[in-house]
């Protein structure tokens, strides 16, 4: 059951996202996961927020947001 909802619906999920805003897009909204991940475990786990955390993260949304203005 966990195969199924970590592996196979996400893969279906993608691919749909990728037939509707198109493959950059969709890799973009990929790229953000991390900082998502980053932001639920602070809220919900009360994992600690260091500053090498936060320049990482700060590293993924400069890495992305150079890949949406680039065009």
């Amino acid at each position: 059951m966990l195969a199924v909802f970590s592996t196979v619906i996400p893969s279906f999920m993608i691919s749909a996202a990728i037939g509707r805003i198109g493959a950059v897009q969709a890799s973009a909204v990929g790229m953000l996961g991390p900082v998502f991940t980053i932001a639920l475990a602070v809220y919900i786990l009360d994992e600690p927020f260091t500053l090498t955390i936060g320049i990482g993260a700060l590293l993924v949304l400069i890495g992305v947001g150079s890949l949406q203005f680039k065009r």
